[in-house]
């Protein structure tokens, strides 16, 4: 790996997980993840526009919600143990109308 490059994402750092950065910053609505499945993590498809593509065409947020992936549980409350940010060069585009990850939330996680 040569960089990192963050798309309005969470970016932890030692002993951060992205649950403990959900939980810790007030002010938007927490993702719309689903319980588990069989050990697996996913997003409600139908609020999906709502929490993550809010300005985007709706066809495109159909898919672009169609095209999320189930994640291991132990994804979300796994704590980083060496952020790669710190050791590799990296870029952070923040997206300033977001819902679920705020401008505050990102700059936040990156300062």
């Amino acid at each position: 790996m040569v960089g990192l490059v963050y798309v309005a994402a969470f970016a932890p750092d030692r002993g951060e997980s992205v649950e403990t950065l959900i939980k810790n910053l007030a002010g938007a609505p927490a993702p719309p993840i689903l319980p588990p499945q069989d050990g697996f993590l996913s997003l409600d498809r139908s609020k999906f526009a709502a929490s993550f593509a809010a300005d985007v065409n709706p066809g495109l947020a159909a898919f672009m919600a169609d095209s999320q992936v189930p994640w291991g549980v132990q994804t979300l409350s796994g704590m980083v143990s060496e952020p790669a940010w710190k050791s590799k060069p990296s870029w952070y585009s923040d997206l300033r109308s977001g819902k679920t990850i705020t401008h505050g939330k990102s700059i936040y996680t990156v300062e």
